[in-house]
């Protein structure tokens, strides 16, 4: 087939290949989902045109050398990735005409129109930085200036997310301008800052070989094509996140808390694979390619080798933290403004999400101890204990003691107290927030507990007590909201509940079934520790990745420092398991029986548990999420424990 057929072919071929691409992507994804292939095949054809743009010679030459199969696959691909993006950014735009229309007939809402129109910024934004980019090459072509941005442009990528990066500061910009909203711009003037900080560096400690090591491992890092990729999609999912998480489908509360629960997921396991990655990858690769011989034959010990690359490493963790936690602080901002008609629930999320509070305890009853030794003391008196089983069973007979005072039988009621409570009790709008989780004995599901309350101290009138009755599921957590006037002059609360239902016994078995809580912070700080502690992780995984991959291949050592990391992380988990395990009645080896293989592994597991660090104790997502304090004594613990001692451990065995 001649040329003159077979190319308007090729084009035809390619343009109904994008229709029906377009339509069976329109139909079966969600509307985030749809968003995000949008997002991206926006990027990537103005990377396209970008080099198409301003590397002509290269087009020519593919086009004179290439194969005819090639050429025409080609202009196939090219063909149907533009339908495919033209045809599914009308889509959002018939969507959002739609939207407009059911707003002005009353049948929609011009929030949820105007977020739709929104969702198309990028895309137009795209269009229009490559369209001044067009006209500057035509227009100041054999100009110095452009000739020296165009070689930076062409030669090295970064050039080209340096475009990116502009499109995303306008992009913020008219964010910000249009929702009269100034976080996200805030976001990026931040970043500009944090990118100026690295010049400061090379002249603070231009004569440090530690730092050169370390700016060397942080060049080759931002040189790998699939770290830029593997951050790229990290940002995008959490940019996009707040278009596709629904939270239980009702509620704003919901949906922030879904999408700080994921966006920080992603931002841990992430960056914890891609530090296992770079770690493990750094050394190896310098050995094979035979770069280590010209940095070692120079006068630096091979310990600063080492360290520079873990702080190299350390830094770009620290840039890439900073980037996604701002982009999760910006983007929770926007979704806090976003609209709700289920009442109050815009105070719920600003008292139980977006601020810090604090969890107080029960306070135990001074005389339970006092109470367990009488009754271990008459057994003994009666013959039915011995003397050196006395202590034992007071420990025993004091925890029975404490399941008693936390359970509530049938038409049974309790006075519980929350003790030394530093709050304002004379600031109006001020409020606790007590969680209550009751458990049944009955084994009866979707139970419902009638209950009766009072809050405040009824010898002080100022406390207003007011009694009160709801119903309570049992095994989910139930919020009762108490103003902070019911705290009486002495730091206490004092709180009364009878449990309503006559056949059914309430307890409460964790210490967490039953708190106060109250605000003493904000929100940003709160995720400001939760990064900290999330970096004092990554450091250790990379001095961990930098000991394996000294004496191991790069895919052993990426295997070897995994397999550690995902122990580490469910560490609380496999420790319960094995002590479970070891428990069996009769003697039984809970590990194939017969060949008895329990009495070796569960020690060998046990071993392995108490030498890595336990990453579960101190996780900060769902204190983040729940609006609860990450005490700065876990960053303090994790920061000891990880770097001081974890790293210093690690380094010392490598």
């Amino acid at each position: 087939m001649s040329p003159a057929l077979s190319y308007p072919l090729a084009v035809l071929i390619g343009f109904f290949a994008g229709l029906v691409g377009s339509a069976h992507l329109t139909l079966s994804l969600s509307s985030g989902a749809s968003v995000i292939v949008l997002y991206g095949l926006s990027l990537l054809l103005f990377l396209i045109g970008v080099d198409a743009l301003l590397t002509t010679e290269h087009v020519r030459s593919f086009l004179r050398n290439a194969r005819p199969f090639g050429r025409h696959a080609g202009i196939f691909l090219l063909t149907f990735l533009v339908t495919l993006t033209v045809w599914m950014a009308l889509s959002r735009v018939s969507l959002t005409a739609g939207r407009v229309a059911a707003a002005a007939l009353g049948r929609s809402t011009e929030a949820t129109a105007l977020s739709t129109w929104l969702t198309l910024v990028p895309v137009l934004v795209f269009l229009a930085v490559f369209a001044v980019v067009a006209v500057i090459e035509f227009a100041a072509a054999g100009q110095r200036w452009w000739g020296r941005v165009r070689g930076w442009i062409v030669d090295d990528w970064r050039g080209r997310a340096g475009l990116v990066l502009v499109a995303a500061l306008i992009d913020a910009a008219i964010f910000s301008v249009w929702l009269g909203e100034f976080e996200f711009l805030w976001l990026v003037l931040l970043y500009l800052a944090a990118l100026a900080v690295m010049p400061l560096l090379d002249r603070a400690l231009a004569r440090s070989r530690l730092w050169a090591v370390a700016r060397q491992t942080l060049a080759e890092a931002l040189h790998y094509k699939v770290v830029v990729v593997w951050v790229v999609a990290m940002l995008l999912l959490i940019i996009v996140m707040p278009q596709a998480v629904a939270g239980d489908g009702l509620t704003l509360k919901s949906r922030v808390q879904s999408y700080l629960n994921f966006a920080l997921l992603t931002v841990g396991v992430g960056l914890s694979l891609l530090t296992v990655g770079l770690a493990t990858y750094t050394l190896p690769n310098e050995i094979i390619g035979k770069q280590i011989f010209m940095t070692t034959s120079k006068p630096i010990p091979r310990w600063q080798i080492v360290a520079g690359k873990w702080l190299g490493i350390g830094v770009l963790n620290t840039g890439l933290l900073l980037f996604s936690g701002g982009a999760v602080w910006g983007f929770t901002e926007y979704m806090r403004k976003q609209p709700t008609s289920v009442p109050d629930d815009r105070k719920a999320l600003e008292a139980e999400v977006l601020s810090v509070r604090h969890s107080v305890p029960l306070a135990e009853p001074p005389d339970l101890l006092a109470r367990a030794q009488q009754i271990v003391r008459q057994q003994r008196e009666e013959g039915r204990i011995r003397p050196d089983q006395e202590a034992e069973q007071v420990a025993s007979k004091l925890q029975e003691l404490r399941q008693t005072w936390k359970s509530l039988g049938p038409g049974k009621d309790q006075v519980y107290q929350f003790k030394n409570l530093m709050v304002d009790r004379t600031k109006p709008g001020e409020f606790l927030h007590i969680r209550l989780k009751p458990n049944s004995n009955s084994g009866v599901d979707d139970l419902i507990f009638r209950i009766r309350y009072m809050a405040g101290d009824p010898d002080e009138v100022n406390t207003q007590p007011t009694i009160r009755e709801m119903e309570i599921p049992a095994e989910r957590v139930t919020t009762l909201v108490v103003p902070a006037y019911a705290v009486n002059s002495e730091g206490t609360l004092k709180f009364r509940m009878m449990n309503l239902n006559s056949n059914d016994v309430m307890t409460f078995e964790e210490p967490q079934s039953f708190e106060l809580l109250y605000g003493i912070g904000t929100f940003h700080w709160n995720l400001v520790r939760a990064l900290a502690i999330l970096w004092c992780r990554l450091a250790f995984i990379a001095a961990m990745g930098l000991l394996f991959s000294s004496f191991l291949s790069f895919p052993v050592a990426f295997l070897t420092t995994t397999v550690p990391f995902l122990i580490a992380a469910v560490s609380g988990f496999i420790g319960e398991a094995l002590d479970a395990a070891a428990r069996l009645p009769g003697g039984k080896d809970p590990i194939w029986g017969p060949l008895q293989l329990g009495r070796v592994l569960v020690p060998l597991g046990k071993a392995v548990v108490w030498l890595l660090p336990d990453f579960s104790k101190y996780d900060a997502v769902e204190n983040v999420v729940d609006g609860q304090l990450v005490p700065l004594m876990w960053v303090l613990m994790s920061f000891g424990k990880l770097v001081l001692f974890g790293c210093l451990v690690l380094g010392v065995v490598g």
